[in-house]
């Protein structure tokens, strides 16, 4: 199973965890039973006492509340970081987006504890920057009903992203032999081929497709340079534009406008696929593993 989705930091003082929950929006309608939306619940690390809600932008949440149709699609949080420093926080989504929350200083007539909340930022639209259609301005024409059939059918359409899983490194030596290391045990003859090398891992044809859909964020410290990766592409966003005024509630439930459009700084593709990435903290200089690195990778 995947593990839950969370971030943790300590914002000039004040410890918070945000993690991903599901809500569901009617359980008392048989019409309406199965339609859920993500949020962000901010936790006091400390206490461990809620006192927050993030809303997640869904492009469909309005047309759902309208009637025009029946299935909301199944937006899902597939990423989630923060910076620690500039206390912006980052939500990656099923649909292509990644959104962006930052720290403003609460209100004490309002909110009864903690020195700050977290509001909607910009969001960075990555689906067309990845090369995936982009989204249908309209799902009312197709009317989508509650089954199985069609629910997957909108997952096709719609999701571009996903949550990546554990998995198992597999390895292989020349020696067929040879008995594979135990966990726990420094057995270097059953990991080392005959020329001492370390062994070259196995290739899965299918992996790219079924393990290739994650993204990854990492934030320089400004909200001006944020590095997202994903397959064999890179892509710096700003997300420092002005976004909705704080009279949003924050992130309670209310009929708000979209967010506005992060800016696309820059982007460029690998030759292989992305394994893992870093950005400097003047958002200037990244370091990133290729898989399969040495292998065939002239890098």
């Amino acid at each position: 199973e995947i593990p839950v989705l969370f971030t943790s930091l300590c914002y000039k003082g004040l410890e918070v965890i945000f993690t991903a929950v599901i809500r569901h929006l009617s359980e008392n309608s048989d019409e309406d039973v199965g339609n859920t939306e993500y949020q962000l619940l901010g936790i006091h690390a400390r206490t461990r006492v809620p006192f927050q809600t993030c809303q997640i932008y869904n492009p469909y949440s309005q047309e759902y509340r309208n009637k025009a149709n029946k299935l909301m699609p199944h937006l899902e949080i597939i990423h989630l970081t923060s910076h620690p420093t500039t206390g912006w926080i980052y939500a990656a989504d099923s649909f292509g987006n990644v959104h962006s929350f930052y720290p403003v200083r609460a209100d004490p007539k309002v909110e009864a504890y903690g020195k700050f909340r977290w509001v909607n930022g910009s969001v960075a639209k990555c689906r067309e920057v990845f090369g995936y259609s982009p989204l249908p301005g309209t799902l009312s024409s197709k009317k989508y009903t509650f089954d199985s059939k069609n629910e997957k059918e909108m997952e096709e359409e719609l999701c571009c992203f996903q949550r990546e899983g554990r998995r198992a490194i597999v390895t292989t030596t020349s020696n067929p032999n040879s008995i594979p290391a135990s966990p726990g045990h420094n057995n270097h003859d059953s990991i080392y081929t005959e020329s001492n090398q370390p062994p070259l891992p196995t290739h899965d044809p299918d992996d790219e497709y079924h393990h290739g859909r994650g993204i990854m964020i990492c934030a320089s410290l400004t909200e001006k340079r944020v590095l997202i990766a994903h397959r064999d592409q890179l892509a710096i966003f700003d997300f420092s534009c002005p976004s909705l005024s704080s009279s949003c509630g924050y992130g309670h439930d209310s009929d708000w406008s979209p967010p506005l459009e992060a800016l696309l700084l820059w982007t460029h593709k690998m030759r292989v696929m992305i394994h893992h990435i870093s950005l400097s903290g003047d958002g200037c200089a990244i370091a990133l593993v290729l898989r399969r690195e040495g292998v065939g990778v002239p890098y």
